[in-house]
């Protein structure tokens, strides 16, 4: 049987990952609203793909 202590390791684990792509939908914002990169092409998409494998690989939250 799971011991509660590894559930509480996973709950922590889906909040950083949750604060993580918050801040990251923060910063793709900044960027769909900058003007400087309004004429790229797929813009949504590309940041979106970006987001999600950042997200993959980092997995403190450290930017390693």
């Amino acid at each position: 049987m799971p011991s509660n202590r590894a559930a509480q390791g996973g709950k922590a684990f889906g909040q950083l990952k949750a604060q993580q792509r918050e801040k990251l939908d923060q910063i793709n914002k900044e960027y769909m609203e900058d003007q400087k990169y309004r004429d790229e092409e797929d813009l949504p998409e590309k940041l979106e793909g970006f987001k999600n494998k950042y997200a993959e690989f980092d997995l403190n939250d450290q930017g390693d």
